[in-house]
């Protein structure tokens, strides 16, 4: 399996088990990783949706795969991608995503199709989920 950065959407999928979910956890059986970033959206949204410290901490280490923190080359990294992801709505914690997946030389996996219309623009493998 090839190395793959996940982003919040494809992390999100698998937990609710929505569409595509399948196809993250084939990525967790490659060498998976995703932003501190990204995590900190998932763990966003699973606060707004009743979760506790305790649940939040319970998935983080829980995970099979480990998280990348965010440095210096991968915030100037993002910051590159802005004028190519700006039209279509991509955030920084996306940028973040695709950024790590280049200089991994790794497919960034996300549900979010308007990935795919800046994949070739910006050098980057985009695998979507559905």
């Amino acid at each position: 399996m090839a190395r793959s950065v996940l982003d919040a959407s494809a992390l999100l999928a698998y937990l609710r088990r929505e569409p595509g979910w399948e196809q993250v956890l084939d990525a967790f059986t490659g060498t998976a990783t995703m932003t501190t970033v990204s995590f900190g959206e998932v763990a966003g949204w699973l606060v707004r949706n009743g979760a506790d410290e305790a649940a939040v901490r319970g998935l983080r280490y829980g995970l099979v795969f480990p998280l990348t923190p965010v440095d210096d080359d991968l915030c100037i990294r993002a910051a590159l991608l802005e004028p190519l992801t700006r039209s279509r709505g991509l955030g920084i914690g996306d940028r973040l995503c695709l950024a790590l997946a280049t200089r991994s030389d790794a497919v960034a996996v996300t549900a979010d199709a308007a990935w795919q219309v800046i994949a070739d623009a910006a050098g980057i493998e985009v695998q979507l989920i559905r």
